[in-house]
């Protein structure tokens, strides 16, 4: 009878921790999607503010001044844009770098000893 019990309990408390592993896995899916929906977000904003606030200024020099450099300003706007993605895109990328050996050829270590 003692058996039994323990026998059951044994199993109960596997059976709790298989699904709290299942239930961390998807947890940690989860947290991946969110961090990468937020950076794709993050990259669209960074790429279309500096283009849009340079294009209005453009426009608001070409009518108070009487210039033509619309097309001048947008074009810094669009660099500025890419710039800005290209450094959060860094960031991020460096964050995400494994660390490795960097003497392991084919995977294998090849240091001395």
């Amino acid at each position: 009878m003692m058996r039994d019990i323990s026998e059951e309990l044994i199993r109960l408390r596997t059976n709790q921790l298989s699904a709290k592993k299942e239930g961390d896995e998807e947890m940690k899916w989860n947290r991946e999607v969110i961090r990468n929906l937020g950076l794709i977000s993050q990259l669209g904003i960074s790429m279309l503010t500096p283009i849009f606030m340079m294009t209005f200024l453009g426009v608001w020099i070409d009518k108070t001044f009487s210039t033509h450099l619309f097309l001048i300003f947008v074009l810094l706007g669009i660099g500025g844009g890419f710039r800005s993605v290209y450094i959060l895109t860094m960031r991020n990328t460096k964050k995400e770098k494994p660390k490795c050996n960097k003497n392991a050829v084919g995977g294998k270590d090849v240091r001395k000893n």
